[in-house]
């Protein structure tokens, strides 16, 4: 939440894996409708700038977006962020919390998706 302080997170400082080829169909989907995992992707660091609230995969990022994330809010879920489209390349994987500065992921992110929920 803006204004808060936040606690450092060490996870931007490597990636949590690579995928060599899409991951795209090997997560299972919700069916509790009534609690879907929901992020919150931000264009600036501190929750700054045009976000975007959401409970959907995204597997190329809107030009608005595209390698333009540096804050993320996990409101429910776990989240897996992708360097490239399509749920390939290095990837990070973020549950639960504010992520106020992305560090070394600002500005890499292409695609990301629920894995957990």
């Amino acid at each position: 939440m803006p204004g808060q302080p936040a606690p450092e997170h060490e996870w931007h400082k490597s990636p949590s894996g690579t995928a060599a080829e899409s991951q795209h169909g090997n997560f299972e989907r919700p069916t509790n409708l009534s609690a879907l995992p929901e992020v919150v992707i931000y264009q600036d660091h501190d929750y700054g700038g045009p976000s975007h609230r959401t409970n959907l995969n995204f597997r190329r990022m809107s030009r608005e977006f595209n390698d333009k994330i540096s804050s993320i809010v996990v409101v429910r879920g776990t989240w897996r962020f992708y360097r490239d489209p399509n749920y390939v390349g290095d990837y990070w994987d973020l549950e639960v919390g504010y992520y106020p500065n992305i560090g070394a992921v600002s500005d890499v992110i292409s695609s990301f998706q629920c894995i957990k929920y």
